[in-house]
């Protein structure tokens, strides 16, 4: 294990190959993510929103309460109780609302409401190829989560091992129905982290912390250079042209961090061409006060546009 000093920037690749780590550069962007909406502004600068309303302030108190729990298996279960409370905004649909989501904001308003999304004249009803591309897409993340999963928590136990810290890691196996408060105001929303990794500061004290991570399968830039570049070349690309990390991923994990109070967040991007090449790409950054007050006004503003919009 190699670690490597990059001036003014810190970021972790890991390759793997046949399961073993070739080396390891440490990234941190904590220094990024406290300066509060700049991965809005400076990643989506052309369609960034920002709350009109500021009722939530740095100055007040959160208060995190769970209204209802489930668990994740079944899956036909979850399904059907996720499809029950689909009107309530979750950590995936809320960058929509800035801007980065993966779909515009109206069409959010609108699949959230329940209301039929009006068909383009001359539209088959046929999947076209960008539905069918979202598809496999998703598909891949399915597939592939979990082995990403699995190198994570190897890395971790490592870690805490050499730190000699207890610790436990909760794996996504239950979504939670939360309710933020703050003064008068309060919003809801559905949240489902891939994982939420508790630990102690050190072995000679009580002190507790939590870290979520959210992990990411990017399909793509894999798909598009599989024939091209090694994983590792695609990895690398990935940095060059995501350097503090994809809005809307870091807006997810951050409201996640928000219901599970976490003080530190981390993306983890698993790079294969399910072959025998694989990288993990990971993306820490310090939980911010200031930026938690702009995503929950977003939010709320977000639940108030909801009720305007008609079933």
């Amino acid at each position: 294990m190699i670690a490597i000093n990059i001036p003014s920037k810190w970021f972790t690749i890991i390759q793997l190959k046949y399961f073993l780590i070739i080396f390891l550069v440490v990234l941190d962007f904590r220094d990024i993510s406290s300066k509060s909406k700049f991965i809005i502004l400076s990643l989506a600068p052309e369609s960034a929103m920002l709350p009109i309303n500021q009722r939530f302030t740095c100055s007040n108190s959160l208060t995190v309460k769970v209204l209802e729990r489930h668990s994740t298996s079944p899956k036909d279960l979850w399904n059907q109780w996720r499809e029950k409370n689909s009107h309530i905004p979750t950590a995936s649909t809320l960058p929509c609302y800035f801007g980065c989501g993966y779909s515009s904001y109206n069409t959010a308003l609108l699949t959230k409401s329940g209301i039929a999304l009006p068909e383009k004249p001359g539209k088959s009803t046929n999947k076209g190829l960008s539905e069918i591309f979202v598809d496999k897409a998703k598909q891949w993340g399915v597939t592939n989560e979990p082995f990403a999963r699995k190198i994570y928590e190897d890395i971790i136990a490592k870690k805490m091992l050499m730190n000699i810290r207890p610790y436990s890691v909760q794996n996504g196996d239950e979504s939670t129905i939360i309710e933020i408060s703050s003064g008068e105001d309060k919003v809801t929303t559905l949240v489902t982290p891939d994982m939420v990794v508790e630990y102690y500061k050190s072995c000679l004290t009580d002190e507790h912390r939590k870290r979520v991570v959210e992990f990411k399968c990017p399909f793509f830039c894999v798909l598009k250079n599989k024939h091209i570049k090694p994983i590792l070349d695609i990895c690398l690309d990935y940095v060059n042209t995501h350097p503090y990390g994809v809005p809307s991923a870091y807006i997810q994990a951050c409201t996640y961090a928000i219901a599970n109070d976490a003080d530190k967040i981390t993306l983890v991007y698993y790079f294969t061409d399910s072959v025998d090449s694989e990288s993990l790409l990971e993306y820490n950054y310090a939980r911010d006060r200031e930026f938690d007050c702009l995503l929950l006004n977003g939010l709320l503003e977000f639940t108030e546009d909801l009720k305007k919009t008609k079933w």
